[in-house]
């Protein structure tokens, strides 16, 4: 987690040129998505306990599609 934190601030000083980080991030949290819904269809956890974090992790997706969306276009 260390490593991943300083690479996201590393990108953060320039996050035009570096939003390609925006994507792999993405791939990290969809990985961590699957692995709470593969918990739920396990049965170690209930929907209702991994839900918040679900809809946080969405929330982060959405959040980094329209940042690198935006980027692209402002590139041009």
């Amino acid at each position: 987690m260390l490593g991943w934190t300083i690479l996201l601030l590393w990108a953060n000083r320039r996050p035009v040129e570096r939003r390609g980080v925006l994507l792999i991030t993405s791939v990290v949290i969809l990985g961590l998505m699957a692995s709470g819904l593969f918990a739920v269809s396990a049965g170690f956890m209930s929907f209702t306990g991994v839900a918040p974090i679900l809809v946080f992790q969405v929330l982060l997706i959405a959040l980094f599609t329209t940042s690198y969306v935006g980027s692209v276009r402002r590139d041009r």
